[in-house]
């Protein structure tokens, strides 16, 4: 074999002739039938696809996560219910019923633990007794007694303080599960049909008591309690209704 100078290789390669002949159509159309064929469009429907499929698996894990955590909402308000139900004892049921009849001047006694009286009524003396019975003991008074001439009974401040430290339980209770309805935390529409009695039948969220803390305190003590009843009652009306187990968007107020 041949020697090859690459200086006369470079020469010839450079010299005006073959430079021009590079130049022409023939030779670059000759060119483009021996180069292997572009690959470009398949490349970018591998990228179309992958974006599809990465799209899809992102939609996926979204639908996912929203699953879980409408379950756990729900989760949360049954967790929520059961435990309020449980907190419930017989002197709380004997207390709410009674303090549902006081009007506004004895809550505003009771709000301050100042003794009040009522009328000695069948119905007044036995709430009464049921709710006191279980922690004092007021056999031996005799205004407890049904033969007994007096005519009012007389709720003492001792008695005041016992009174509203049940309904003050049963009332923060309650709140409890109010701010989980009212942050969403726990499914709004499972709390809406379970306490619908708050707004179905009357003084069930002990209004009367609670403006009176109001006005003592000067600030709302139970905020959600008073949203969840003023949200419900334009909605739905004061009886429930099977539009009870229909969730809704909570409005919050402008000033929150």
């Amino acid at each position: 074999m041949a020697n090859v100078n690459v200086d006369d290789v470079v020469s010839i390669l450079s010299s005006p002739r073959v430079v021009d002949a590079l130049q022409r159509p023939e030779f670059k159309n000759a060119i483009h039938k021996l180069a292997p064929p572009s690959y470009d469009y398949l490349t970018i429907w591998i990228l179309i696809a992958t974006a599809a499929v990465a799209a899809v698996g992102a939609i996926l894990v979204w639908l996912q996560l929203r699953a879980d955590h409408e379950r756990s909402r729900r989760e949360l308000a049954v967790s929520l219910i059961r435990e309020w139900t449980a907190s419930i004892e017989v002197e709380t049921v004997s207390t709410v019923r009674f303090v549902r009849t006081l009007t506004r001047e004895q809550c505003d006694k009771l709000s301050d633990r100042r003794e009040f009286t009522l009328e000695k009524t069948p119905e007044n003396l036995m709430l009464v007794k049921s709710c006191l019975e279980n922690r004092f003991s007021i056999d031996d008074d005799p205004q407890f007694h049904e033969r007994s001439a007096n005519t009012t009974i007389l709720i003492s401040s001792l008695y005041c303080g016992y009174i509203r430290f049940i309904i003050a339980r049963y009332l923060n209770n309650l709140e409890s599960v109010m701010v989980a309805w009212y942050e969403s935390v726990a499914q709004p529409s499972i709390i809406e049909g379970q306490f619908s009695f708050l707004r179905s039948e009357r003084e069930a969220d002990l209004a009367t008591l609670r403006d009176a803390i109001f006005r003592g305190n000067n600030t709302d003590a139970f905020p959600c309690i008073t949203r969840f009843v003023t949200n419900m009652q334009p909605r739905y009306g004061r009886r429930p209704g099977l539009a009870d187990a229909w969730p809704f968007r909570i409005r919050r107020p402008a000033n929150d």
